[in-house]
């Protein structure tokens, strides 16, 4: 798809307006994750709040709403330092890809989880780019084919006791504290996924590495 292609799609598109709205603002990537998790469930407020219940998609839980905070934290800490260690644009794909795993497997709002963590791996590439569009033309289901995919780097959780949900928290939080480029470059539903959002590439959003920005 060419740039100009683009441009004739924004109009009447929310998601791509938002993104591009924060894009110009400079927007921190918290503030911008509950923007867009607030337009994904028509929250009349301007930015969602996390989450103060239990959720679950069919039999999986995730983590308890009370541990959330500092998943989140650690999550923001680990893509801050993942960039300093891309060395091209395709292994800026790798930490998008495993952006928008972090955001599904933390499910840090009621609802909404998966098309927020489509447009935060979107909003990273725009800003690691310099790109004022999102980079990305993929369909709108298209966190249902990302989740089927990353959904089996989490362990399970009964739902039901305080242990299932320690257990979950600390496998969720040595993963995201240890995990490395190199060893996400390595993980097949991360190959998978990557791989896929390559071919969704907009003509000339992916820079050549001397080109490169940083968030």
């Amino acid at each position: 798809m060419s740039l100009q292609q683009l441009k004739a799609m924004k109009s009447g598109n929310p998601r791509r307006e938002l993104l591009e709205q924060l894009f110009e603002a400079e927007s921190p990537l918290p503030d911008a994750m509950s923007r867009m998790a607030a337009l994904h469930v028509a929250d009349k407020n301007a930015a969602a709040e996390l989450r103060s219940i239990t959720v679950q998609a069919n039999d999986r839980y995730f983590p308890h709403h009370k541990d959330v905070p500092a998943l989140i934290l650690l999550f923001f800490k680990k893509l801050h330092g993942l960039w300093s260690e891309c060395a091209n644009p395709k292994d800026d794909l790798f930490v998008a890809s495993f952006c928008m795993y972090g955001v599904s497997a933390i499910h840090p709002f009621e609802n909404g989880n998966g098309r927020t963590s489509v447009d935060l791996g979107q909003y990273l590439l725009m800003l690691r780019w310099n790109y004022p569009y999102p980079p990305l033309a993929l369909p709108k289901d298209a966190h249902r084919l990302i989740a089927s995919y990353v959904a089996a780097l989490d362990d399970d959780c009964d739902g039901k006791s305080a242990e299932s949900f320690y257990e979950l928290r600390q496998s969720l939080a040595d993963y995201l504290d240890g995990i490395t480029l190199s060893e996400i470059k390595e993980t097949v539903p991360f190959q998978i996924v990557t791989d896929w959002l390559e071919q969704a590439l907009v003509e000339g959003a992916m820079p050549s590495f001397e080109e490169e920005g940083s968030p």
